[in-house]
C-alpha cells in the first residue's frame, strides 16, 4: 500500500510542475506589448504588423520580423533578449538540407 502512496505522490508533484510549467508561459504569452518596455519604435512596427501580445511574438521567426518594414536587426535583437530573459524564444525558422 505505500508504494502505491509514494507512485501517487511522485505522479502528483509532476503533475503540479507541468501545470506551473505550462500557467508561468501562458501568463508571458499573455503580457501586452504595450506595456513592457521596448523601445518606441520597436512598440510602433509591432503594433503596426498587428503583433499586440508576446504570445503573438514568439510565433514569428526572426526572418518574419525582418520583413516587417522599419523593423531591423537592432530592435529584433532587443525582442530576443527580452524573449531569452524570460524563458522564451522566437520560432525557428525551417532550413531544408
Amino acid at each position: 500500500m505505500s508504494d502505491l502512496r509514494l507512485k501517487l505522490a511522485e505522479m502528483f508533484f509532476r503533475l503540479g510542475e507541468y501545470i506551473l510549467k505550462t500557467s508561468r508561459s501562458d501568463s508571458k504569452a499573455s503580457l501586452r506589448i504595450a506595456e513592457l518596455e521596448f523601445t518606441v519604435r520597436t512598440t510602433e512596427k509591432l503594433h503596426e504588423n498587428e503583433i499586440f501580445f508576446v504570445g503573438q511574438l514568439i510565433k514569428l521567426s526572426e526572418e518574419d520580423l525582418l520583413r516587417f518594414p522599419g523593423l531591423g536587426r537592432k530592435s529584433v535583437r532587443e525582442l530576443e533578449d527580452f524573449l531569452s530573459y524570460h524563458g522564451l524564444t522566437l520560432r525557428k525558422e525551417e532550413t531544408n538540407v
